[in-house]
């Protein structure tokens, strides 16, 4: 079995189907603690939760817990937040240049109607998956999104613009609250 790895370099076989209770990925048995990851395509959007050992009431909080999320948009970068249940508030950027496993994009969805989202809970040490949910995104968000991906299109950002533009986020909101309160849009799912 592989050891530690970056998830955000290593691809899935399209063909691989997720379960609760089996690895997340067929040769990977260990990922970094804590890690956030945001898959952004035309084939759909995916959270990806890493924690080591998660407790009960995480799992549960992400199972079943209302999910939120927050917007921060950027030229070159963005972050978005996210909160289930009772659990603290997370975040992770995202920028169009650094995810090389699947096309950026998203799915196109109608007004009035809703983007589905993958959630994934994946125990850091062990590699299995220890929640699969699907909650979706209003409309409102899903073209915010878009909006800000079209921005980094346009912009042609590069990787170093974008980690520039995340420091300074994160200079400026040093807590995951201080970053959904500056928000451009906080929603139920």
């Amino acid at each position: 079995m592989g050891d530690h790895v970056d998830p955000e370099h290593q691809a899935v076989d399209p063909q691989y189907r997720y379960a609760v209770g089996e690895l997340y990925h067929p040769d990977v048995t260990r990922w970094p603690d804590g890690s956030v990851q945001w898959r952004l395509s035309d084939q759909g959007v995916e959270l990806l939760l890493f924690y080591t050992d998660p407790t009960d009431s995480e799992v549960q909080a992400i199972r079943t817990g209302q999910a939120r999320f927050a917007l921060l948009p950027g030229e070159h970068a963005l972050v978005l937040a996210h909160c289930f249940g009772d659990q603290p508030w997370g975040d992770a950027p995202w920028q169009a240049c650094r995810q090389v496993d699947a096309v950026a994009g998203l799915p196109i969805v109608g007004a009035g109607e809703r983007l589905a989202v993958t959630v994934i809970l994946v125990d850091a040490a062990t590699g299995i998956v220890r929640v699969l949910r699907v909650v979706s995104w209003p409309h409102s968000l899903a073209e915010a999104v878009r909006h800000a991906m079209r921005a980094q299109a346009r912009n042609a950002s590069t990787e170093a613009q974008g980690a520039a533009e995340i420091e300074s986020w994160y200079r400026r909101y040093p807590a995951t609250p201080d970053l959904v309160r500056a928000a451009t849009l906080n929603v139920r799912a």
